[in-house]
């Protein structure tokens, strides 16, 4: 988050796109010969190592320790696969 930007104590968290998965995936499949065309949307999902949570940073210490455990109890039932988070891809309708 550009802080000088959007001022300070602004966003207490952010998602992180990792595409190291995704992209050693594709490596992997040119390595074997087997590459071909395909939806990598699961490689950017947390389950896939794709995503993460950024760090409370400056509301670390501000952020109630039974909050920050059911946050850290979610990210964990995600990556087990016990919550699955719905991706709704459709275009967003103004209510204007």
């Amino acid at each position: 988050m550009n802080k000088e930007e959007n001022g300070k104590d602004v966003v207490v968290t952010s998602a992180l796109w990792h595409m190291e998965e995704a992209i050693a995936h594709a490596i992997s499949r040119v390595k074997s010969g087997s590459f071909a065309a395909e939806d990598y949307k699961h490689w950017t999902m947390m389950q896939k190592g794709g995503a993460s949570l950024a760090p409370y940073y400056e509301f670390e210490d501000r952020i109630p320790a039974a909050v920050k455990a059911k946050v850290a109890q979610l990210q964990a039932d995600i990556l087990s696969g016990s919550f699955i988070v719905d991706i709704i891809d459709s275009e967003p309708k103004s209510t204007f």
